[in-house]
């Protein structure tokens, strides 16, 4: 295409980054001053999770570019250029174009909800996530400036805006700079971007391009994987949950004799398991203290299981299950918050003194539950998810 982005300036990414620290601010949410350091340290290069974030934007253009789109050259050139102005640094094509290809590969293979799976952003980084989606809104607008909306644009953007789970005052945010850089008023350029974003619009698009919808394949629950030098874990894989799930008469007491066999295959670990892992009913001031500190969002859900990684017991690192979510903390901040269906993968990483629990691509760490203790944590929780899903399920029906 070889669109001139004007608004893609070398200061783009800073202005972005000041006026959502300013509505975080405003917000009165207590995050100003993080949001501050990480948007300073970003902009000089100092923030560890920098790369990170920027594979997470390159990904996201990358979708809005090439989901259900061929991928030109000057497609790939546009988005060089888009992660120049956005950094302050000049970005050359050659040195971006491998991670460009394999996204877009990516983006042509899988369901957006698999895409963007792995984005930290979308859970626990919102600030990152809308200066992601401020960025994408410039970029459609400047795509679609010498073309008009194209379906694919449109529906491309839809789906970032459901992926990246955008909060109507997120939005507001978003909508504010877009429309100072394209010289708009807030609420046009509100109506403009909600308008092609909008359920009839996508459903219209979805009648007259049936190719763009795929279809998100269920997998089965792998068991944790043999870690080198260590005995074979259960080879047992968690049922399908769909479309015919295992149904238990009385989960709950499923899951108590679970929890007390994990306990055993901890083996001379077991001690520290039971110090560590509790079911939710048996330490409810443990499971306040990881609310109060990592989990506060899931206030009003029926917690399962908090596994304690501490050792002082003040429940700041961990993970907290409830029959909808999970939760990984670390140092009091949220990791992750993963919906029980979207949990495909439990593997387990197990050295000497080093010990991990991955979940999908999330690792938690778990020293304080060593060798077999972790891999009777990951097996506890490969056993218990399907359990907890039910019981959520139940509660439903008892409430219609």
């Amino acid at each position: 295409m070889g669109i001139g982005f004007d608004f893609f300036k070398a200061t783009l990414g800073s202005r972005i980054a000041d006026a959502v620290v300013d509505s975080f601010s405003d917000s009165g949410d207590g995050a100003s001053s993080e949001v501050e350091r990480i948007s300073a340290d970003a902009e000089n290069g100092q923030n560890e999770r920098c790369p990170i974030n920027r594979n997470d934007m390159l990904r996201t253009l990358v979708f809005l570019m090439g989901n259900n789109r061929n991928l030109e050259r000057s497609d790939k050139k546009t988005i060089a250029q888009c992660l120049s102005g956005m950094y302050g640094e000049d970005i050359s094509l050659f040195s971006i174009e491998d991670k460009i290809d394999e996204a877009y590969k990516a983006a042509n293979s899988q369901t957006a909800k698999e895409y963007f799976a792995d984005m930290n952003e979308i859970d626990y980084d919102r600030e990152q996530a809308v200066l992601s989606y401020t960025t994408v809104l410039l970029l459609f607008a400047g795509v679609t400036e010498e073309d008009s909306v194209s379906s694919a644009y449109a529906y491309n953007l839809a789906l970032i805006k459901r992926a990246l789970k955008m909060e109507r005052k997120e939005l507001a945010v978003c909508y504010k700079f877009a429309g100072e850089e394209l010289e708009m008023d807030t609420d046009d350029a509100a109506d403009k971007f909600e308008e092609v974003t909008s359920d009839e619009a996508i459903k219209k698009i979805e009648e007259e391009n049936p190719s763009f919808v795929r279809v998100e394949v269920k997998k089965e629950l792998p068991p944790p994987s043999e870690p080198a030098s260590s005995p074979v874990l259960d080879q047992t894989p968690v049922p399908e949950q769909d479309p015919a799930p295992v149904v238990c008469e009385n989960p709950r007491g499923e899951i108590t004799k679970l929890y007390y066999e994990a306990m055993a295959e901890a083996g001379k670990n077991n001690v520290d398991f039971s110090k560590h892992v509790f079911l939710a009913d048996d330490k409810p001031d443990y499971v306040l203290k990881a609310v109060k500190s990592y989990a506060k969002g899931c206030v009003g859900e029926d917690v399962i299981l908090l596994f304690d990684n501490t050792f002082t017991k003040n429940c700041k690192n961990g993970l907290l299950l409830t029959t909808k979510n999970i939760y990984i903390g670390y140092s009091g901040i949220l990791l992750a918050k993963i919906p029980l269906p979207d949990v495909n993968f439990i593997d387990v990483k197990v050295a000497t003194f080093s010990n991990v629990v991955i979940i999908n691509k999330v690792e938690m760490q778990s020293e304080q539950v060593l060798n077999d203790g972790t891999k009777a944590l990951a097996r506890l929780l490969q056993k218990i998810i399907p359990l907890a899903m039910q019981i959520e399920e139940e509660s439903k029906k008892e409430g219609e």
